[in-house]
């Protein structure tokens, strides 16, 4: 559970929440494409923010990081997510 502390856990939450917000709630309507603007704007940041930590991260070995970075670029969101849950100490990563 140490991922929760992450920003970037509550980035993702966040865009989610505004991209369904756009997408199912008819109330919403005014401002549906502000919302969605905002919602890929914090899945951006999510997809880059990873990306931009496993490149210049010194606690993985350089199949590590070819492979982190593969996933974090191929699984935009997903991937990010993934390696912030599975680096749960330093020094210490899953793979």
């Amino acid at each position: 559970m140490q991922y929760l502390k992450k920003p970037i856990f509550y980035i993702v939450i966040l865009s989610a929440i505004c991209i369904l917000l756009s997408i199912y709630d008819y109330r919403m309507a005014k401002y549906k494409y502000y919302l969605l603007g905002i919602g890929f704007f914090l899945a951006g940041i999510a997809w880059i923010w990873p990306i931009i930590e496993v490149a210049t991260t010194n606690t993985l070995k350089g199949f590590q990081k070819k492979f982190w970075l593969i996933v974090v670029i191929s699984v935009p969101v997903v991937g990010g997510l993934l390696y912030y849950i599975m680096h749960n100490k330093k020094n210490k990563i899953a793979v």
